[in-house]
């Protein structure tokens, strides 16, 4: 909330990564609405569709973004992400084999990314699809780009998050469950939590669920002090 007023006036100055800036702010209180009129920041607006079930819209501003930058690692994630959410796991992999082939080319394309997104993507799409040597093989990759990141340092909200899934895809749920907690204590505030495919084997947890709800009051605690209604 103490946010709001700072990134409004980046709007003002019209610096060119503002509208990713305050669609982040806006993404992270759930005020889907906000995030879509910020024409300029094509990543949220994907997610924001989809957040409001309007599946095929979100698929179509990811695509284009993608079609537009094929070479562009963040539109790529967007487009993997944007169908993993929408429960598009044959479109995930038929993406995943046009567009690389194979593990050793995806992890050389993301070779510099900081995010392991489209990993934990193409996981889920496997497990969904019952691949479950791919799946092994991704994961071992997976747990090399995590276990490097934490020796430069890493220790984000983000990148604890990253942690919970790729452990909820490894079958570990305590290990899941803390780092959940660890990435909400420091900070990530995730609307979309409950939908997200790679914590579909915990959907029915009564600890994972508590921590969902724990995560939409403090988004609610936010959204108060903007005089916006609490999420449903």
């Amino acid at each position: 909330a103490e946010a709001q007023v700072p990134a409004a006036r980046t709007l003002a100055l019209q610096a060119n990564w503002a509208p990713a800036l305050n669609a982040g702010m806006y993404f992270a209180l759930g005020d889907f609405d906000r995030v879509l009129s910020l024409q300029a920041a094509p990543e949220f607006r994907s997610t924001a569709l989809r957040a409001m079930n309007r599946n095929e819209e979100a698929i179509a501003v990811a695509r284009k973004r993608f079609a537009a930058a094929p070479e562009d690692r963040n539109a790529a994630e967007g487009m993997l992400t944007t169908l993993s959410l929408a429960g598009r796991s044959n479109d995930v992999l038929k993406l995943y084999r046009e567009r690389w082939g194979d593990l050793t080319a995806m992890d050389a394309y993301f070779f510099n990314a900081e995010t392991s997104g489209p990993f934990v993507a193409i996981a889920s799409a496997f497990r969904e699809q019952g691949q479950q040597q791919l799946l092994a093989e991704i994961l071992t990759l997976l747990r090399k780009r995590l276990d490097f990141q934490r020796e430069q340092g890493y220790a984000s909200g983000a990148f604890r998050m990253t942690e919970a899934r790729y452990h909820v895809l490894t079958g570990e749920r305590t290990a899941a469950l803390k780092a959940l907690t660890q990435a909400i204590d420091l900070g990530v505030r995730e609307p979309l939590l409950g939908q997200n495919p790679a914590f579909a084997e915990l959907k029915d947890d009564p600890a994972f669920k508590a921590q969902g709800a724990r995560m939409k009051k403090l988004i609610n605690i936010e959204r108060a002090k903007l005089k916006m209604g609490p999420l449903p």
